[in-house]
């Protein structure tokens, strides 16, 4: 596999144990609690006399924060300007107006900090100080006429109610953080006993997913996507699959939110990108001249500054059109103004923009309009139950309408009967793909289709019955 392996043993590395801030700072305030900077993370882990344990006795109710500041390697690529370290004073300014004064903060690395909020009554007084601190550090003003968008996500651990032990705590606080919607951003997480076996699990995933980076055992699976009034493949879309050392497939639900979270997705991202351009290459050399391959992207992809040069090398070196690409991102993901700017200049390349999951976000409407979007792929769980649920069905046909109105193509996600076709094809969907047509295959088994195929265009209805 084409991938760093050195950088994915560190981003491995990250995902168990938070990075060492090497030069330690000690930072005061006469009115306002401490922030103080550690050389060493274990510090912070030590039971006996560490600053956690001090600071816990004589107080009944206690929390511990982790905070994170969001995306704060972008804030370094975006804002050439600013240090890191000119960062992280402004973000510890404004932690400190947002804290009590027997409170008390400690700078862990260069984007975490570790927060002690002590003597709180109720749940919802720590609520409140979190939702506080949340606000406050919205926006660095590095300059008077600059003002930086930021977030941060803080995971929270309660004492004596998760533990009493101020290691417990401080790890929990971490399990929290991690277990925070990665799509995201500004929230906080109590922690709670299943985060702790998920966490547990997603360190075991973690391990598996960066094992099968390394040896070469992640593969890509392509289910075709069909018109619906010519019955021809007219793309296919790429689909990211594990397999273990015994042989069996571990769907990506099962590993890209752990791919996410880690970074992994990163590395592991490029390398779909590249084989699906490749694979696309050699089908249309084959006579598939007009097939088009979709690749699904992950928000934590589209933050990635390399994300633009990576998609366009991509494409480039396997001497395929960009308009025979197109990217799906998630309905539901936040994205950022600098990532509309780059999906602008895909689109400017010709690449095709899709929705996918359309419907079940919280902005769909707005997404339309924000989006230089081609393609909305309804979701699954609209197009199967729309010929007995009618609110489905309404769903399904009022977002056929919009996207005609907006001149978009729809591609129906599920489709499994041909009631559902023709349902669908009455209501002007295009395209359409599911188990119903063709489950996804791997790369040979429709190289064999496309090379028997004349021009190497192949037809296939339901009525046939599945691949």
């Amino acid at each position: 596999m084409d991938m760093d392996i050195q950088k994915i043993r560190d981003i491995g590395s990250v995902a168990v144990a938070p990075r060492i801030l090497r030069t330690p700072r000690l930072l005061r305030s006469s009115n306002s609690p401490d922030i103080i900077s550690l050389s060493d993370y274990r510090q912070l882990r030590t039971k006996d006399d560490s600053l956690l344990s001090d600071a816990l006795k004589g107080t009944e109710r206690a929390a511990i924060f982790t905070i994170r500041i969001n995306r704060y390697e972008m804030l370094l690529e975006t804002f050439s300007g600013c240090s890191g370290d000119q960062i992280a004073s402004h973000v510890e300014k404004l932690l400190l107006s947002s804290l009590r004064e027997t409170d008390f903060a400690v700078h862990v690395s260069a984007e975490e900090f570790v927060v002690l909020i002590r003597d709180v009554a109720l749940i919802t007084d720590i609520e409140d100080v979190a939702i506080r601190v949340i606000d406050a550090c919205s926006y660095l003003e590095i300059h008077e006429s600059q003002r930086i968008p930021i977030s941060i996500d803080i995971g929270i651990a309660n004492y004596p109610n998760d533990a009493t032990d101020a290691s417990d705590l401080l790890r929990f606080a971490h399990i929290a953080l991690h277990s925070l919607d990665s799509d995201r951003h500004g929230n906080y997480q109590f922690y709670s006993e299943n985060q702790r076996t998920d966490h547990r699990e997603g360190i075991m995933m973690t391990g598996e997913l960066i094992q099968a980076m390394q040896e070469d055992r992640m593969e890509l699976h392509y289910q075709p996507i069909y018109c619906l009034k010519s019955d021809m493949i007219v793309s296919v879309e790429a689909l990211v699959r594990l397999r273990t050392r015994e042989g069996e497939i571990i769907p990506p639900d099962d590993f890209i939110d752990v791919a996410e979270r880690t970074g992994l997705i990163v590395p592991l991202g490029a390398w779909v990108m590249k084989k699906a351009c490749m694979q696309l290459a050699s089908w249309q050399k084959c006579g598939a001249k007009d097939l088009c391959m979709s690749i699904n992207v992950s928000p934590v992809q589209l933050g990635d500054p390399g994300f633009f040069d990576l998609l366009e090398a991509a494409v480039t070196e396997s001497k395929i059109d960009f308009s025979s690409v197109e990217i799906e991102i998630v309905e539901r993901q936040q994205v950022g103004t600098d990532v509309d700017l780059i999906l602008s200049r895909l689109r400017n390349l010709g690449v095709k923009i899709a929705v996918d999951d359309f419907g079940t976000g919280y902005s769909s409407l707005a997404n339309l309009a924000r989006y230089p979007l081609d393609v909305v792929k309804i979701d699954q769980s609209f197009v199967r139950s729309m010929l007995e649920n009618s609110v489905a069905k309404s769903i399904v046909s009022a977002i056929c309408a919009i996207a005609e109105e907006l001149n978009l193509n729809v591609i129906a996600e599920g489709v499994e009967t041909i009631a559902q076709e023709k349902y669908l094809l009455s209501l002007g969907c295009q395209k359409a793909q599911g188990f119903g047509y063709s489950k996804p295959l791997l790369a040979s088994a429709l190289s064999r289709l496309f090379s028997n195929t004349p021009g190497g265009v192949f037809r296939y209805t339901l009525r046939e019955g599945v691949m």
